[in-house]
């Protein structure tokens, strides 16, 4: 078995961008997408010059948007509607917290006409506890994980007020 990063394989890079921002593909799509033949990443290394050549200006608004939609052009896939706010309000608060949003924050979000709402809501999900709280029980789970020992992993210590 083969180690590393690929474009290939049962789940794209293509498929997981989508994914990360939301848009969700088709099933057609994914399959046309993972169907590419895989492409190591890891063989063309970067340069130091390169590094030291790579732009530092902040991203502009949408721009990882547009990467990615160049991409799918180029790809020749066709990504799936955008979704409702009432999934993408679910769907940030599961991904982000690791809990389902309260009603009344999904009827605020949905009766929001703004359209920097989405961001608003990720931005604001970010700098919560509860993102904090989720994420670092997940890297406590994968750091332990790899412990033989039971006994080291009842020790392994709460990232939560102790």
């Amino acid at each position: 078995m083969r180690s590393g990063i690929t474009t290939g394989g049962r789940c794209g890079l293509t498929t997981l961008a989508l994914l990360a921002v939301g848009w969700g593909v088709s099933s057609s799509a994914a399959r046309a997408a993972d169907a590419t033949p895989a492409k190591d990443l890891r063989s063309a290394p970067i340069k130091a010059a390169e590094w030291q050549n790579a732009s530092m200006r902040p991203l502009e608004a949408g721009e990882i948007d547009r990467l990615i939609a160049k991409e799918l052009h180029v790809s020749g896939i066709r990504p799936a509607a955008r979704t409702t706010d009432e999934q993408f309000v679910r769907r940030v608060h599961l991904d982000l917290t690791g809990r389902l949003p309260l009603p009344a924050d999904v009827t605020e979000f949905v009766a929001d006409k703004s359209p920097t709402k989405r961001a608003r809501l990720i931005d604001r999900l970010l700098d919560s506890d509860e993102y904090a709280a989720h994420w670092a029980h997940y890297w406590r789970d994968v750091t332990s994980a790899r412990l033989t020992d039971f006994r080291g992993r009842a020790l392994t210590r709460s990232f939560e007020g102790g």
